[in-house]
């Protein structure tokens, strides 16, 4: 359970929906290259690349909920917070690059809401990356994340899972979660 700023308790999840590939600004949660944002009434026919090349959701560890801190504790359970702008202003790789103005350990919290660094998971960064996932105005941009050794599982839109390394190849991953880039992927 994740207790918000106003005393209200909520169940957060260890598994989040397909918001995007990551790249440039396919995080968005206001549209994105994959399936889920806010307001999304994605289809299986806008699934271009076929079910079975396609994420649906992923595994993903709830952060550590401790107060923002300006070191970085646990990658695995902080993210990097910036301030660029707008939400959705800057691209990712301007983001990742970017200082921290905190970490804060409240992703996958509060899953209702449907802010982005609670609902959403992209495949910036593969599987258990020592990077922290990387957020701006509730946006996040991250990769799946697991106790698990050497990577973690995915849900493909096909209704199959998948164990995927750590070591998989980052732009075959990214189009894992892109739900219309013309890339049939057979085995990754």
């Amino acid at each position: 359970m994740f207790t918000d700023g106003f005393g209200f308790a909520w169940a957060g999840g260890n598994y989040l929906v397909n918001g995007g590939s990551g790249a440039n600004l396919n995080y968005c949660s206001g549209g994105n290259d994959g399936l889920f944002w806010r307001g999304s009434n994605t289809k299986f026919r806008d699934i271009t690349d076929g079910t079975s090349n396609t994420a649906f959701m992923a595994e993903t560890l709830f952060g550590n909920r401790q107060a923002a801190t300006t070191t970085l504790v646990n990658p695995q359970r902080q993210m990097k917070r910036v301030s660029l702008g707008s939400s959705c202003g800057p691209t990712a790789e301007v983001m990742e690059t970017t200082a921290s103005t905190n970490f804060n350990g409240n992703r996958a919290g509060i899953w209702i809401s449907s802010t982005g660094f609670h609902t959403l998971v992209q495949g910036y960064y593969p599987p258990n990356s020592r990077n922290p996932d990387f957020g701006n105005h509730g946006e996040v941009v991250s990769g799946p994340r697991s106790l698990h050794v050497g990577g973690a599982q995915l849900s493909l839109c096909d209704g199959s899972v998948r164990f995927v390394s750590e070591n998989v190849n980052l732009p075959t991953f990214r189009a894992i979660f892109s739900r219309n880039d013309g890339q049939v992927l057979g085995e990754f």
